[in-house]
C-alpha cells in the first residue's frame, strides 16, 4: 500500500467519510467494446476482398507502420512530457485539477490520472493516432489533443497497457498485430511493420500481474485511468525515472491548468509539487507551486490564446498540428513577499518543459511553439515561422500586458525582472525585438508629477544618477514636471539596463 504522503485527498475524491474511494466495478459498454473491436472487424472484411485489394491494403498498414516507427524515432525522450499532455488533457476533459502519478516500478512505468475516462470517442482517438481526416476547427483545438505524442511510449515499451477504472482494459503489440493481419489477409509476403496503435487487445488482469498490487491500489486511490508500460530490455527502471525528474521542474506546473498536483515516485525516491491559486495582482494571478519537500516557488502569471490561421497549419504538414485552431500561452514574473522578485535569475523559453531557447529575462514564457524534433529550438523559419511568430505576438502582448497593470505599485520591480541579464539565444533575440516593441507601446512610465502612467518615449529620463541625496534635492524640481521620469523607480541597476535598452 502507498504511504499517506503519496494517498489522494478524500475531498477531490468526492468522498466526505475521509476513508479511501473504493472503485465500483461498472459493466464494459457495449460502445467501448465495439470501438476495441473495429480493427479486426475491419480486417475480416478485407480478408474477403480480391487479392490485389488486400495487397494494397497491406502496403497501406505498413505505410502506417512506418510512421508510428518515424514518430518513435522523432520523439525519443519525450515519453515523460507525452505522457504528462495526455493526463493534462484527460483532467480538462472532465473538468477538474485533478492529480497525476507517476511511479516506476521494478518491471514497469505506470502513469495515473484522475480525468476522463477512455470512453469510445477516446479509444478511437487513440487507435487513429493522429493519421484522421482534417478535422473540423471550429472547436479550436490545441496541441495537447493532438494524440500523435503517444507513440514515444514505444521508446521504452513493446507492450503498453491502458487500464481503467471501468473495467476496461486493452494494450499494444505491434508483433501481436502483425500476426493478426497475416492471420487475415494471408499476404504472399508478411508485412515488413504495421502500427501497433492500430490493432488494440483487451487484456486480462494477469497481463499486468507483476503490478497487480500497485495498481490496484491506484484504482481504489481514485484514479480513473492507468497507462502501464512494461520496460523493454536495456531500460532499467532507475534510468527512466531519472529521465522523468530530469525533464520535470515546478514550473512545469504553471502551464498545466488542469493539474494540481504531480508527483513520481521509484522505490525510496520521490518528488512532486502542487499547485495552489493565489491571489489576483494586477492582470496575472499568483500561482504558487509547493514542492513535497517543503519548498515554495511562486509566479505572477498571465494567460492568453490566441486563433492560428487554418492556411498556416496546413503549410506545416505535420499531422500532430492538423487539429490546432489556436495557441495557448503563458506569461510569469517570479513573486516572493508579496512582490516582484527583481533578483530572479533569467529563464529559459518552456514548450511544458524547458527548451534550449532563452530570451535573457527573468520573465517566464510557455507558449504552443513548434519546435524542432529535439523539442529543442523553436524553428523561425518555412512554415513554421508563421506559427510561432503568431504565439511571439500574443506572449509579448500578455507581458506588456501585465506590465502595464503593475507599474504603478511595483515599477522598479517590474523593469528589473524584465531586464536582459542573461545571453539570448537565436529565437530569444527574436522575441526580444517583438519584447521591446511591447513595451514601447505599454504605458509603464511613471511620471514625476505622479499622474498616470505614460509611454516610455513620452517621457524624458534625466539621471542616472546613484547619490540619493541628490536625487532627493532633484525630487521637488522634478515633480513640477509632467515630462519626466520618476527617477526614484528606475536609477538603480537591472532596471536601468531595461531603460536603456527601451531608448
Amino acid at each position: 500500500m502507498p504511504d499517506s504522503s503519496w494517498v489522494y485527498r478524500s475531498e477531490q475524491l468526492g468522498n466526505t467519510s475521509g476513508s479511501k474511494a473504493v472503485r465500483k466495478p461498472r459493466r464494459v459498454s457495449t460502445a467501448v467494446l465495439s470501438a476495441l473491436g473495429e480493427r479486426e472487424q475491419w480486417l475480416k472484411e478485407m480478408a474477403r476482398t480480391s487479392p490485389a485489394s488486400r495487397a494494397q491494403t497491406i502496403r497501406d498498414l505498413e505505410d502506417l507502420g512506418s510512421r508510428e516507427e518515424t514518430t518513435q524515432r522523432d520523439y525519443v525522450g519525450r515519453y515523460p512530457l507525452e505522457l504528462l499532455q495526455n493526463a493534462h488533457d484527460a483532467c480538462a476533459a472532465a473538468g477538474i485539477k485533478g492529480t497525476v502519478h507517476f511511479e516506476v516500478s521494478h518491471t514497469a512505468l505506470l502513469v495515473a490520472n484522475s480525468g476522463r475516462p477512455f470512453d469510445a470517442p477516446r479509444i478511437r482517438s487513440l487507435i487513429r493516432q493522429g493519421m484522421s481526416e482534417k478535422a473540423d476547427r471550429r472547436h479550436k483545438r490545441t496541441i495537447g489533443y493532438k494524440g500523435v505524442g503517444f507513440s514515444s511510449v514505444f521508446e521504452i515499451s513493446r507492450t503498453p497497457q491502458i487500464i481503467c477504472s471501468n473495467e476496461v482494459a486493452f494494450g499494444f503489440d505491434r508483433a501481436r498485430a502483425k500476426a493478426q493481419v497475416v492471420e487475415y489477409l494471408k499476404p504472399r509476403k508478411p508485412p515488413r511493420t504495421v502500427a501497433a496503435r492500430n490493432f488494440p487487445f483487451l487484456l486480462e488482469p494477469d497481463a499486468w500481474a507483476d503490478d497487480a498490487a500497485l495498481v490496484e491500489d491506484l484504482l481504489r486511490d481514485g484514479f480513473v485511468t492507468i497507462v502501464r508500460l512494461p520496460l523493454r530490455r536495456g531500460h532499467s527502471a532507475a534510468e527512466v525515472y531519472n529521465q522523468i525528474a530530469d525533464q520535470f521542474v515546478p514550473e512545469t506546473m504553471v502551464f498545466l491548468p488542469s493539474v494540481d498536483c504531480l508527483r513520481c515516485r521509484h522505490g525510496g525516491e520521490a518528488f512532486g509539487w502542487s499547485a495552489k491559486s493565489g491571489s489576483r495582482v494586477g492582470a496575472g494571478k499568483v500561482l504558487h507551486i509547493d514542492s513535497h519537500d517543503g519548498n515554495r516557488v511562486s509566479w505572477l502569471v498571465h494567460t492568453g490564446k490566441t486563433p492560428v490561421d487554418g492556411a498556416a497549419i496546413d503549410a506545416l504538414e505535420d499531422p500532430a498540428w492538423r487539429n490546432v485552431g489556436e495557441l495557448r500561452l503563458t506569461v510569469g514574473l517570479p513573486w516572493s513577499d508579496r512582490r516582484i522578485n527583481p533578483d530572479s535569475p533569467d529563464e529559459p523559453i518552456h514548450v511544458y518543459f524547458p527548451t534550449s531557447e532563452r530570451t535573457g529575462r527573468s520573465c517566464l514564457i510557455h507558449g504552443d511553439f513548434y519546435v524542432d524534433s529535439r523539442r529543442s529550438q523553436i524553428i523561425n523559419q518555412g512554415p513554421a515561422a508563421a506559427i510561432n511568430r503568431c504565439a511571439s505576438g500574443e506572449a509579448v502582448r500578455l507581458i506588456a500586458e501585465l506590465a502595464e497593470s503593475l507599474v504603478v505599485k511595483h515599477a522598479k520591480q517590474v523593469f528589473a525582472a524584465l531586464a536582459v541579464t542573461g545571453t539570448p539565444s537565436q529565437f530569444g533575440k527574436v522575441l526580444n525585438e517583438e519584447i521591446i516593441e511591447a513595451l514601447q507601446s505599454a504605458r509603464i512610465g511613471q511620471p514625476a508629477d505622479g499622474a498616470a502612467p505614460r509611454k516610455i518615449g513620452d517621457l524624458s529620463f534625466i539621471t542616472n544618477n546613484q547619490d540619493a541625496e541628490l536625487d532627493e534635492r532633484l525630487m521637488p524640481v522634478m515633480s513640477k514636471r509632467d515630462d519626466l521620469l520618476h527617477v526614484g523607480d528606475y536609477r538603480h541597476g537591472r532596471a536601468l539596463k531595461l531603460v536603456e535598452e527601451l531608448g
